[in-house]
């Protein structure tokens, strides 16, 4: 567990897409950065606003790859998710726009907002693709079991799915 300004990751929010998992411990990694330990003061709200533009590019860049990914599963929850994704976009560019504008603003009260939003995204909205993934997944080791087509075993390893395993806890 790595754990930064309030912020933590924890392998229960693994949802067995590795390069996904792997975006989404950056993405808690970046909050924590985003603001500096130490006394919310001038020096640590600008620290705040130079690196809040940052986090918006990579949120952009993670959330694309994640709806690319439930393309090619053909995740039937993919336009929910991805108005959840522009929504909480939105959401962070009015908060960087805040930063801009109010000379009061809170990073510390900001860096607790991403990282409550962006772990409860995973927790409760990833994880529902976790699960389409992990059905999926026991019924291609199913249909290979019954002697069909073992192109569904490659498919899988090119998504980077972990073994059912990663879904146990």
């Amino acid at each position: 567990m790595e754990k930064k300004n309030g912020t933590e990751w924890d392998d229960r929010y693994l949802t067995g897409v590795e390069q996904l998992d792997d975006q989404h411990r950056e993405l808690v990694r970046m909050i924590g950065e985003v603001f500096p330990e130490g006394a919310d003061n001038e020096e640590t709200r600008s620290f705040f606003r130079r690196n809040i533009f940052r986090l918006v590019q990579y949120v952009k860049y993670h959330f694309g790859e994640e709806e690319r990914f439930m393309e090619k599963i053909n995740y039937p929850d993919l336009a929910v998710h991805a108005k959840q994704h522009e929504k909480f976009v939105g959401e962070l560019l009015e908060l960087a726009k805040r930063t801009e504008e109010d000379k009061f603003f809170s990073p510390a009260a900001a860096t607790h907002y991403l990282m409550d939003n962006i772990l409860t995204h995973i927790a409760h909205v990833d994880k529902k693709y976790a699960t389409f993934i992990h059905v999926l997944s026991f019924q291609a080791e199913n249909s290979i079991r019954l002697n069909r087509p073992a192109r569904r075993s490659a498919f899988w390893h090119e998504m980077q799915i972990l073994p059912t395993e990663a879904f146990i806890g």
